[in-house]
């Protein structure tokens, strides 16, 4: 490769995948007209144990597939046996043979499986459990192998880990240098409150404290409630972008949100952020 004038370089748009959550999309994104997950990258989700990161992935994959009719999925499940976790999230997902669930851990095998299943979303769960990760030291080795593969096919991954003590993410610091974009999930003292923020990587839009993503577990699955909420600190580009100030919508179709539904304002204020914050 050869060094060339910038302005002999062709710009390329980036493309994406809504991932049938509003506020997702608008997490993956920048503040412009353009929202979703860029395909052909990586981001990294880091969360507690416990807190709610393999249930509200499952969420996320469950939207995505319902907004987009022909995709599938292909979920690495490392952390538990193939049976315990159909018995976990089996419910959470769509059942209709497009989501796949694999149990390998030696990479260059993985790599074979997206490109026979070809998934427009790959999970891993968790990175950390790759067999050639060895403490950090192979994560350069992961980005390059999951990126020859999922450029071509203009999909997206999404590793998840560990948060360690310091609340920072866990394997080090070159996991975060590896993909595009980190998030983290926080669970709040409330009961079944947790969020997603992104706060210090994201190659595709602004970090901050005001940049997050509010859920509630439910006995249904983790849902994100972004359309229950008013949003905290400067989000005005999240209410300007949305056309309502503080959208009202009651409890009982948080669960259409989760299947990507359409729901309509309530006329009631008995919004998420009043009844929690």
């Amino acid at each position: 490769m050869v060094a060339v004038p910038i302005e002999n370089l062709t710009l390329s748009k980036v493309s994406r995948i809504s991932s049938g959550i509003d506020e997702m999309d608008w997490l993956w994104s920048g503040d412009g007209p353009s929202w979703g997950m860029p395909t052909g990258c990586l981001t990294l989700l880091g969360g507690e144990a416990g807190a709610g990161k393999t249930r509200a992935v499952c969420a996320i994959c469950s939207a995505m597939m319902q907004k987009n009719k022909n995709a599938r999925t292909l979920y690495f499940q490392l952390e538990m046996p193939m049976s315990q976790f159909n018995g976990k999230c089996g419910s959470l997902v769509p059942r209709d043979g497009r989501f796949f669930v694999c149990g390998e851990k030696e990479l260059d095998k993985m790599i074979a499986e997206i490109r026979r299943v070809r998934p427009l979303l790959v999970i891993i769960d968790s990175v950390n459990k790759i067999a050639e990760f060895n403490n950090g030291y192979g994560a350069n080795l992961i980005e390059e192998k999951f990126r020859s593969v999922i450029e071509p096919l203009q999909s997206h991954a999404i590793f998840i880990t560990q948060l360690n003590a310091m609340n920072g993410i866990k394997g080090g610091t070159t996991l975060p240098h590896m993909v595009d974009t980190v998030f983290t999930l926080y669970k709040l003292e409330l009961k079944d409150i947790f969020y997603i923020k992104v706060l210090d990587k994201h190659r595709f839009g602004p970090t901050g404290h005001d940049r997050l993503s509010q859920w509630e577990h439910k006995e249904f699955g983790a849902v994100c409630v972004s359309t229950c909420r008013l949003i905290i600190g400067t989000g005005d580009d999240w209410l300007e972008a949305h056309g309502e100030k503080g959208r009202i919508v009651n409890e009982e179709t948080i669960g259409k949100i989760l299947l990507g539904q359409t729901v309509e304002a309530d006329a009631e204020p008995k919004t998420w952020f009043q009844k929690y914050w």
